[in-house]
């Protein structure tokens, strides 16, 4: 019989759990427990109690199960209160599930701990919440030779922006090496706010010059008038930031617009501009969470290129043919269309006949356009 009993004693001892677990509410706003994220936005945080319910010599860990794609931030553990001087530190994991020693070794029933963890939400979160998810933190307890204690917290919100572009209008009659203004528009339909704002230019073929980038409006400026210039350049695109201070309140929030304003300057015909916007937790392309894309256009002026040649004669010619004089003619183009539309480019003038060798009857030894001296080739 006592050999029953002890064994029944020890079975019922071994079946103790290790703590009683509760995410009690915050003692300010937002009370919540746990705390609603917004992707790639601060941090928010989750508050847990652990009540010893089986004495250790041992001490204790606990290891933290988040949401899809929510990570712990590391160090942020914090003890709110305790009533017999317990610690809680760091102790590895992963960033999903971080793992935490609770001390000291010596632990007494009814001891209790009160702490909170700071938890970001990444990319991955908001992949995790447009597939449906729920978003709960899975907190387990354990001391040595009692049953692990596993507890889920209630649901939280994540909440992240979503962008839209509004893309410039095409930019008609236009006329090479001449600099244009036109205008764009980054807008949040989200119900999560953005602390950075990200888009590139991308200018194919380098058919575009850029002469300047600005912010210039829009709900979500804070006003002031801001030239941007790139925080990198990979081939013809460059990447920008427009940072938290030029956003109202820190943050770019649903309903909000940003207008920005690019000078350029159109080198190659009907050159046409690439444009990215996007929210991430840094400014690397390749880690923006959502992008969206327009494009920039441009319609050259319309018209017909032609030339005459006239006003062709002999100046300070002499009865001497030996004798240096000067040979004039005029080129006119009288091409058809708009004002720029018959640009001639490259123009070439070849005068045959004049080789410049020492037997020629006529030697070219200069030549100009104006008062400009140009050096000839031959062929």
């Amino acid at each position: 019989m006592m050999f029953l009993f002890t064994l029944l004693c020890g079975l019922s001892m071994a079946a103790q759990s290790s703590f009683s677990i509760s995410f009690p509410s915050f003692s300010s706003a937002p009370t919540a427990n746990p705390r609603n994220l917004v992707v790639c936005n601060s941090f928010s945080k989750l508050q847990v109690q652990l009540d010893v319910t089986t004495a250790s010599t041992t001490g204790a860990s606990v290891t933290i199960q988040l949401g899809a794609g929510v990570e712990y931030v590391p160090g942020s553990v914090a003890v709110v209160s305790t009533n017999a001087g317990l610690t809680i530190v760091d102790d590895g994991g992963t960033p999903n599930a971080p793992k935490f020693k609770v001390g000291p070794n010596a632990l007494a029933l009814a001891n209790r701990l009160v702490f909170t963890i700071d938890r970001k939400a990444t990319c991955a979160t908001r992949t995790a919440a447009l597939a449906g998810t729920a978003f709960k933190d899975t907190v387990t307890g354990s001391i040595t030779g009692a049953t692990a204690t596993t507890e889920v917290s209630s649901t939280y919100s994540v909440t992240y922006p979503v962008f839209s572009f509004s893309q410039p209008a095409t930019q008609t009659n236009a006329v090479l090496n001449t600099n244009y203004t036109r205008t764009f528009t980054i807008s949040n339909g989200g119900s999560g706010g953005a602390t950075e704002v990200y888009f590139s230019i991308d200018y194919p073929s380098n058919g575009i010059q850029n002469v300047s980038v600005s912010l210039t409006g829009g709900t979500g400026s804070t006003g002031t008038p801001l030239t941007l210039t790139p925080v990198s350049t990979s081939g013809t695109t460059a990447y920008y930031t427009i940072p938290a201070a030029n956003l109202t309140g820190g943050s770019f929030d649903f309903g909000e617009t940003l207008t920005l304003t690019e000078v350029y300057k159109i080198k190659i015909c009907n050159a046409s501009t690439n444009y990215t916007a996007g929210w991430g937790c840094d400014a690397v392309a390749a880690n923006w969470c959502q992008t969206v894309t327009g494009t920039g256009g441009t319609s050259m002026v319309a018209g017909v290129p032609d030339f005459t040649v006239t006003n062709s004669g002999l100046l300070n010619y002499t009865d001497n043919a030996c004798a240096p004089h000067d040979f004039t003619y005029t080129v006119t183009n009288t091409g058809t269309g708009s004002a720029g539309a018959a640009t001639l480019y490259n123009v070439r003038v070849t005068n045959q006949g004049v080789d410049n060798s020492p037997t020629a009857r006529y030697t070219l030894s200069n030549y100009r356009i104006g008062s400009t001296t140009i050096t000839p080739s031959y062929n």
